[in-house]
């Protein structure tokens, strides 16, 4: 395994990055400096897709691990900018494959042209998903590709309906050492994140919102007790930096986690004490939480988040 040198996040759009307006160029520039003091000094490659959005922030962070056997995780967005860099780092390289950390347009609209493009595997969490939305999972290894770096922790071959399922304990082999998949649902319910034991690295996909203490739980596909379940998942594996696909790495996982974990509870002692005030309609609670300073744009969003509290609530017993 080779130690690589720091490695900027990329933009195929030239846009500077930005998270509400201040300072998320400098501070992820200073978390992805603190993220290499690491065990192997092993850090990945970043790519900025330009999907800026207020769900995105400044766009999806597709990574790139290893040099000759590359995986490229999540491609975002169909920009033909970002293709174009992603399908030359594959093109560099003597194998690749992609993975997608779950099946949401910003992660998985471009995999498909990409692995077409490349030739390389196009693998995922879950396959023939019914929202047909994105192509995670759904296509099997072109010519060139890799279908024996796919391995089960055991050994086995994995073999999935597709050919392109990466079940829960698989890993990838990349030159700079291996991708562990660990299943992490909650967020969405196929949603993985990528274990790199060498560096003492997780890739967290949507779990997590680097410069944030919240991701999106909403229903239908969020699942409260899955995602609280998840976070604690990736504490138990001791990581000495997250990397999530929107915004700069976590470089105190347990802090992170933590602050992650307390600002789901606090939302939950807000919607609890809604109730206990007699609040019934999604609505009104969605008003009482989030208040006049939420963007017209977002209530959406937030509805879905509070039915999402409510369901965990009632499924505890509490509501």
């Amino acid at each position: 395994m080779s130690n690589t040198a720091a490695q900027p996040v990329h933009r195929a759009s030239g846009r500077s990055m930005r998270y509400n307006g201040a300072g998320v160029a400098a501070q992820t520039a200073a978390s992805l400096n603190r993220a290499k003091d690491t065990s192997m000094h092993l850090r990945p490659r970043s790519f900025l897709a330009p999907n800026a959005s207020p769900m995105t922030m400044d766009g999806t962070i597709t990574y790139v691990v290893g040099r000759g056997i590359v995986a490229i995780i999540d491609p975002g967005s169909a920009d033909p900018s970002h293709l174009d860099t992603l399908a030359g780092v594959a093109g560099e390289a003597r194998r690749a494959v992609i993975i997608v950390t779950h099946d949401h347009p910003d992660h998985s609209t471009g995999a498909l042209e990409l692995a077409e493009r490349t030739g390389a595997a196009l693998l995922g969490g879950h396959a023939g998903r019914e929202s047909g939305r994105g192509t995670a999972g759904v296509r099997k290894p072109g010519p060139g590709s890799d279908t024996g770096s796919v391995r089960k922790s055991t050994g086995g071959a994995a073999r999935a309906a597709g050919g392109g399922l990466l079940a829960d304990g698989a890993s990838v082999e990349t030159d700079e050492g291996k991708l562990v998949i660990v299943r992490t649902p909650g967020h969405a319910p196929d949603h993985i994140s990528l274990h790199w034991p060498a560096a003492s690295a997780i890739f967290c996909g949507d779990l997590m919102m680097g410069g944030s203490d919240t991701a999106v739980v909403a229903a239908p596909e969020g699942e409260l007790g899955a995602y609280l379940d998840s976070l604690e998942r990736l504490r138990s594996l001791d990581a000495s930096v997250i990397y999530p696909a929107h915004g700069p790495p976590f470089t105190d996982p347990d802090e992170a986690i933590d602050r992650y974990v307390e600002h789901r509870q606090d939302r939950l002692r807000q919607v609890q004490a809604a109730l206990d005030a007699g609040a019934r309609d999604v609505g009104k609670i969605t008003d009482q939480l989030y208040g006049e300073s939420l963007e017209s744009g977002l209530r959406p969003f937030a509805e879905a988040a509070v039915e999402a509290y409510l369901a965990y609530l009632r499924a505890t017993g509490r509501a």
